[in-house]
Parts: C-alpha cells; sequence; structure tokens
C-alpha cells in the first residue's frame, strides 16, 4: 500500500478536515484574486 493510499484510508481524516486545511494553503497564494473551485471526493 503506497502512502497515498494509507492517507486516503485514514478514518481520522476526513474530507472535510483534508480539504480545508488544503485550500487554505493554496488560496493564500491567490489572494485578491477571483478563483473557482471544484471539489471531486469520489476517492475519498
Amino acid at each position: 500500500m503506497g502512502a497515498i493510499e494509507l492517507f486516503i484510508r485514514n478514518k481520522k481524516i476526513t474530507i472535510e478536515r483534508f480539504y480545508k486545511s488544503s485550500l487554505r494553503y493554496v488560496l493564500q497564494a491567490f489572494a485578491g484574486e477571483s478563483v473557482l473551485i471544484t471539489l471531486n471526493a469520489s476517492l475519498l
């Protein structure tokens, strides 16, 4: 099992927690810009 698969199967990592922390970090680079975000949780 790869590291990504272990991460995805971790029951303590919810989709909300994953996206919230990831988006907070990424969106800092786009401060003041218009951004369209599409989220896909089909594998999580």
